[in-house]
């Protein structure tokens, strides 16, 4: 049975369209229910995250060496294309949820950090204390009973026997 993607490819190569990232986006979106036409104008090019997020887990569950499925290379060669221009020149092979995407775009923001550091000759700082440590919270414990004169039996006589 063909996946969502591979019904997006065909839609694509049936209709003579080039094999653009668009191109097939706005397939993918229309085989899975997002968009109400395989056309990215119809929605003023808006998409929704959950769509993309879509769109790039299905990149990612194609199979890679064996290429045992019909448009294996076609989904090898959009997806390369498609990480390319979403993360630039280095293009992992990973998605960009939200969970994800904030560790990929902050470890790259700390490689250029580091970049400019050693290109400027500077050391990185370091994190200082202002000499201030935090108080340790200590459990208050009863010292004794609140009447200390008679001594407790939890096995003798009620209370309400000894008022009698």
């Amino acid at each position: 049975m063909p996946t969502s993607l591979e019904l997006a490819i065909s839609s694509v190569i049936s209709s003579q369209k080039s094999l653009s990232v668009p191109n097939v986006l706005a397939a993918y979106l229309h085989t899975t229910g997002f968009l109400p036409e395989p056309d990215l104008t119809h929605c003023g090019g808006a998409v929704a995250h959950e769509a993309l997020v879509a769109f790039e887990h299905a990149l990612d569950k194609q199979p890679a060496p064996p290429r045992s499925r019909v448009h294996a290379a076609e989904i090898d060669d959009v997806r390369k294309r498609y990480w390319l221009s979403r993360l630039g020149n280095e293009a992992p092979n990973r998605c960009t949820c939200p969970s994800c995407g904030k560790t990929v775009a902050y470890a790259r923001a700390q490689l250029e950090d580091q970049k400019e550091q050693e290109a400027s000759g500077e050391k990185p700082k370091q994190k200082t204390r202002d000499g201030r440590k935090k108080k340790k919270r200590v459990v208050k414990r009863r010292t004794g009973s609140s009447d200390s004169s008679s001594s407790y039996n939890p096995y003798g006589a009620s209370s309400s026997t000894s008022v009698l």
